[in-house]
């Protein structure tokens, strides 16, 4: 594989809000996260060539296999490049040279859902994957290294494993692991046995749990560009008019990487509030939150880990909440719209 590089800042976001799709909602005063389209990445990359520039290639839509996509499909292909066509040198959203072999599968879209793909079992071979909307380079969604996810519309899809580099294209066997869901937050999240109800009033609060056990419920949304594909811990803290909170973890197995979510609700549609990753395993993890409203309110925080914890141990975890017993009140301005926007598709 080539050499990964890691993101050089930190990737914390917390409240960035859209100029050009700002939705007033009034009264309520909760500032969300947002990105579009809903598209994350795995945390390892390859450096970017300074002096690469996709061809735009037309290709033949006659693919190896196709499949039916609908939420709940767990899936994986497996195959070998070797010997195959390199009739693909690159593609307009990745900025390196692809000239190994590549295979092409169609994919059949049959509602709207959320699109999981994983590179696996590759051995040193530098395979990367990609995902297409028409059967030229120029349409490409997403690429990555390893692994993506992309919130997709009804509609024909193209996913190419190909073989990276110049001087010497890889090639070899592959597997590809595949799942689907719908998109935004899972029902589970309401249930009072899955997010464990909080009142927050000010002091602090010390939470001590283990992920080990943890149901994947969230992977990606639309405040991150990261997929965690770990089990989460869910808490709905109900947080009393003008008081602000901070969650940060004080205790992590050294081993894992995690992540901290906020919610405005448990519904699908349910909006980012922020969104914590220091990107590198048991590194502290903080975000804050300010209830500027005359009213409690209750947001829904998720623990995430950036990989599923490999035993007992490796998930343990301490988290606590605290802050300023109350915070000045607020006029309402921008830091107090609500934004959403979701991609239509391609």
């Amino acid at each position: 594989m080539h050499p990964k590089a890691l993101p050089s800042t930190r990737t914390i976001t917390k409240i960035l809000i859209s100029t050009t799709t700002i939705i007033l909602l009034g009264c309520m005063g909760l500032s969300t996260v947002w990105a579009s389209p809903l598209t994350a990445v795995g945390k390892d990359t390859k450096p970017a060539d300074p002096f690469f520039v996709a061809p735009r290639i037309p290709f033949d839509c006659n693919a190896l296999d196709t499949l039916q996509l609908s939420p709940g499909l767990i899936d994986t292909l497996r195959n070998d490049t070797t010997g195959g066509p390199t009739d693909l040198p690159g593609y307009n959203c990745a900025p390196w040279a692809e000239e190994g072999p590549e295979h092409i599968y169609r994919l059949d879209v049959l509602s709207e859902l959320e699109f999981w793909a994983g590179l696996r079992g590759i051995g040193d071979e530098d395979l990367d994957i990609f995902l297409l909307n028409n059967c030229d380079t120029d349409s490409c969604l997403v690429g990555a290294n390893t692994e993506f996810i992309i919130q997709l519309q009804p509609g024909t899809y193209y996913l190419i494993v190909d073989g990276a580099g110049t001087g010497n294209p890889a090639a070899g066997p592959y597997e590809v692991a595949m799942e689907t869901r719908y998109p935004g937050l899972p029902p589970e999240t309401c249930d009072v046995s899955v997010s464990t109800p909080l009142s927050y009033g000010g002091g602090l609060v010390i939470l001590e749990g283990n992920l080990f056990y943890s149901a994947n419920l969230v992977q990606t949304y639309d405040c991150s560009t990261i997929i965690e594909r770990g089990g989460e811990a869910w808490y709905a803290i109900t947080v009393e008019q003008y008081h602000n909170f901070t969650a940060t973890t004080t205790f992590l197995n050294p081993t894992l990487d995690a992540a901290i979510w906020l919610f405005d609700d448990c519904s699908p549609s349910a909006l980012c509030l922020a969104f914590a990753d220091e990107v590198t395993a048991g590194q502290p993890e903080s975000l804050d939150w300010v209830n500027h409203t005359d009213q409690a309110v209750t947001v829904y925080l998720a623990l995430d880990s950036y990989r599923p914890a490999f035993n007992e141990d490796a998930g343990l975890f301490t988290l606590e909440i605290g802050g300023l017993q109350n915070v000045p009140t607020e006029k309402s301005n921008w830091g107090s719209v609500r934004a959403r926007y979701r991609s239509p598709g391609p």
